[in-house]
């Protein structure tokens, strides 16, 4: 039989084909340990701890056999296409999700057309559209290669207005909403810590794998900072199928939640997610009566047009939250809608639906 170049093994095939089945049967345990520990470890070090593991079990197999051959490839140019076509695999992920958004707004603007022209209009759109849907699937690779930043960086890549670094938890406004005086400090939180002569905190952070784009990064960077001041924490990823079911039942100690009010009254918001009605907006189960007579005082002189009472019983139940703290505001994220220059009659509706009755096409 012929040797396999710059190893001198015989090619067989048939332990060939046995070596590959038995690789590939492996895949799914390695999959379900990669999921198993990431509801305790961050992905980036499951990820390196996998590559890195492999590299070592393989140099340790087959190093003393081969020495430095080992290392060394006689079809470089394949290595390198393979390596290749993994990268460009992201930036098609993004043009079939452009090109199925395109095919969308087609099939809505010209109901009734052939198929045909459904799939010609949607290529050309997607043709028209290449250099930014490739700018972004770039700047997404440059993001998540080179920068490890704060949350409202690394989640929302800065699409958002930060609820975090104001001038005094004591406000002086009634807009809503508006930043806390906290800032990350790890200093201070350990200074904290050891006044309060706690240690050994374990808990865990949860959230909703619906939003786990923006809500995954968030709750890896809020575990890493706590375990920073010896704060152990497990995430746990809920799926978004039970997320309001466990929402209700009010037992995850720490979680990562979106909130959005139709209306965007300070006294609206604190109703649902800070009176002692318990609704399941009020995430962290919070009763103060003096927090209810504030809430309650403000809804009143807000029927009624009491500017001055009403100004007076805003500022104090956002000063009396931000003080207390039974939910920590991170960001404000933002709305934004992108339309083709050749469509038209975009409407805002307060539910932020897409109403796709008064689009048209130019």
């Amino acid at each position: 039989m012929a040797a396999v170049r710059g190893l001198g093994a015989p090619n067989d095939v048939l332990r060939g084909i046995l070596y590959m089945s038995c690789a590939v049967s492996m895949f799914p345990f390695i999959n379900a340990s990669a999921k198993y520990l990431s509801a305790a470890y961050p992905i980036t070090e499951i990820v390196w701890a996998r590559f890195a593991g492999h590299l070592v079990l393989v140099v340790l197999a087959f190093f003393p056999r081969l020495r430095w051959r080992l290392f060394h490839t006689v079809r470089p140019v394949v290595q390198i296409a393979r390596s290749m076509l993994l990268l460009g695999g992201l930036f098609v992920l993004v043009y079939v999700m452009v090109y199925a958004g395109a095919l969308i707004i087609e099939v809505i603007n010209y109901a009734g057309a052939p198929a045909e022209y459904y799939l010609k209009a949607a290529l050309i759109d997607v043709i028209r559209t290449l250099p930014y849907s490739t700018g972004a699937a770039a700047l997404w690779i440059v993001i998540a290669y080179f920068f490890h930043q704060k949350i409202i960086d690394a989640a929302v890549f800065g699409l958002a207005n930060p609820l975090f670094g104001g001038k005094s938890n004591e406000v002086s406004s009634i807009a809503w909403p508006q930043p806390t005086a906290y800032t990350a400090d790890i200093a201070k939180a350990k200074e904290l810590m050891a006044k309060a002569g706690v240690s050994g905190i374990e808990t865990t952070i949860s959230f909703d794998l619906g939003q786990g784009v923006i809500s995954e990064p968030i709750a890896e960077l809020i575990q890493e900072s706590l375990g920073q001041i010896g704060i152990k924490t497990v995430i746990n990823k809920v799926p978004g199928a039970n997320w309001r079911s466990e929402m209700a039942k009010k037992t995850m100690p720490m979680m990562v939640n979106f909130f959005s009010g139709w209306l965007d009254y300070p006294e609206y918001f604190f109703f649902w997610c800070y009176s002692g009605q318990n609704a399941i907006f009020n995430t962290m189960s919070y009763q103060n009566k003096a927090m209810d007579a504030l809430i309650s005082s403000a809804r009143e002189a807000a029927a009624v047009g009491d500017t001055a009472s009403y100004d007076k019983n805003v500022e104090g139940f956002i000063s009396q939250a931000y003080q207390e703290v039974p939910r920590i505001p991170l960001f404000q994220p933002y709305l934004n809608v992108v339309m083709q220059q050749d469509i038209a009659g975009y409407t805002y509706w307060f539910h932020r639906q897409l109403d796709y009755r008064s689009l048209s096409k130019a």
